[in-house]
């Protein structure tokens, strides 16, 4: 805007002195202010301002007629400039720690305070400030917008911006972290404390996590990755694993279920539910607890005893003490493939259903032939006939379609009869030890050494004369 002329500021005297022009300071209104009360404008004071507006530059945002505006006309009216928008960051996953609404009600078990991404994600745009509109004053010169200012934002590790789209991505799956204008996402985090009412349940994805402190009464732990709990673990806990685990502390209750897609290794273990795919070491004892173990189980550190419960473990089993002075009912069973041996039964199951429907179609097929072959079936039982012999046909297919996936379940239980159960300290009375298909019950105290199957039968070989 260039600079508007000393006597438009003061006030041009016009039509007679009757009136004075005014241009506001910005020089986007122009004004006629009348000298005396009751000043009117009459047709020809208009033609005669359109002259005067014209011979002073006044070009741009005439108005026609004039409005009044108080005791003054406006005349003119320019355009203001319209600032630039500042620049932004939008998220795409809700970085806000506090309850989240379940229904009509916030459920304060789910705090979101851990955020996660996966690999390629998009966690944020940066979307750049705005140049603003040009504006005009009533000379009809330009009046530059203010530009929008930026929004600063520092790029942290793992994750990558798009300079097309100003996208920002996650280059591997973690938690964000988003402080002081630097956003960035961590593989492995540690999590300083305990898990309780003020942190809720976890949802976790990444390399590994790491809790230096307690698991309170009644949360949830899902893990996409590893898990390290430093301290002990209460009842009504619910953990799964995708990758290792590890628990130092006691884990204790009978409604506490943890579940292990890989290896795992525990404290001590109390009355709690477990499911671990591979390999699970217990550095102190399993106490009344049900375990289902897809690898090894070996409870040798410190106490190192399994006491009471139940232990299902797909390899072997090596423990300092199975059992106590107590004649606690303890079940451990090495070589045992829970899935296979559902499947086994169902498929027994099956079998005993096929054979006792085709037994009698068996017999009344043969008792129709033979009236066929003497010439004394009746016309309208042919077709009768003609449909038992296709039920046959089809349970005599189901049934060595049984038999066989029966055989390589069978085939494969067989495999495992090679495992065994190991005491290295002693054995107590009431301990029931099992290897594959087959079981066998403590009835006197024994010492350090191994349970084998040979044939059909445990052997117990405290001389290890038996060889693998």
């Amino acid at each position: 805007m260039g600079a508007i002329s000393p006597k438009l500021k003061r006030g041009l005297p016009v039509l007679q002195g009757r009136f004075k022009l005014v241009v506001s300071p910005d020089g986007l209104k122009v004004y006629l202010v009348p000298q005396l009360p009751g000043e009117e404008l009459s047709p020809d004071d208009l033609r005669q301002l359109k002259e005067i507006l014209k011979e002073e530059g006044i070009v741009y945002g005439i108005l026609d007629p004039p409005q009044e505006d108080g005791t003054s006309w406006l005349l003119a009216r320019g355009k203001p400039p319209s600032p630039g928008r500042d620049g932004r960051v939008e998220f795409f996953v809700d970085l806000e720690h506090g309850p989240r609404k379940k229904g009509k009600r916030l459920d304060y078990r789910e705090m979101n305070y851990l955020v996660c991404v996966s690999p390629g994600e998009v966690i944020a745009r940066k979307i750049p400030p705005t140049p603003g509109k040009t504006g005009r004053d009533v000379f009809g010169q330009r009046i530059p917008a203010p530009k929008g200012r930026d929004t600063p934002l520092k790029l942290g590790q793992n994750v990558v911006f798009e300079e097309k789209t100003g996208r920002i991505l996650a280059e591997t799956a973690g938690v964000v972290r988003f402080e002081d204008g630097r956003l960035e996402v961590l593989p492995e985090f540690t999590l300083e404390g305990d898990v309780n009412w003020d942190v809720g349940n976890i949802h976790f994805k990444g390399r590994k996590l790491t809790i230096t402190g307690q698991v309170k009464r009644g949360f949830k732990l899902r893990i996409e990755g590893d898990l390290e709990i430093q301290g002990s673990v209460e009842d009504e806990v619910e953990i799964e694993v995708v990758g290792d685990l590890v628990i130092q502390g006691l884990i204790h209750g009978r409604n506490l279920r943890i579940k292990g897609h890989k290896r795992a290794s525990l404290g001590e273990v109390e009355y709690a539910r477990l499911e671990i795919a591979e390999d699970l070491e217990v550095n102190e004892y399993l106490l009344q607890a049900r375990a289902t173990v897809g690898g090894n189980l070996m409870v040798t550190q410190g106490v190192g005893a399994i006491i009471g419960g139940e232990y299902f473990v797909r390899g072997n089993v090596t423990a300092r003490v199975l059992g106590s002075g107590g004649q606690v009912k303890t079940l451990v069973r090495a070589g045992y493939d829970a899935d296979k041996m559902q499947k086994l039964e169902e498929v027994a199951e099956k079998l005993v259903l096929v054979r006792q429907e085709k037994r009698p179609l068996v017999l009344s097929l043969k008792k129709g032939l033979e009236l066929l072959r003497a010439g004394r079936l009746p016309p309208h039982k042919l077709r009768i006939l003609e449909g038992t012999k296709e039920r046959v046909r089809t349970l005599l297919e189901e049934e060595k379609r049984l038999v066989k996936e029966r055989e390589e379940i069978l085939s494969a239980l067989r495999e495992l009869e090679r495992c065994r159960i190991t005491a290295l300290n002693r054995v107590f009375i009431g301990v029931t030890v099992g290897i594959s298909r087959h079981t066998f019950t403590v009835t006197k105290p024994l010492g350090a050494g191994t349970f084998l199957l040979k044939g059909k039968q445990i052997f117990f070989d405290q001389t290890g004369s038996f060889t693998s």
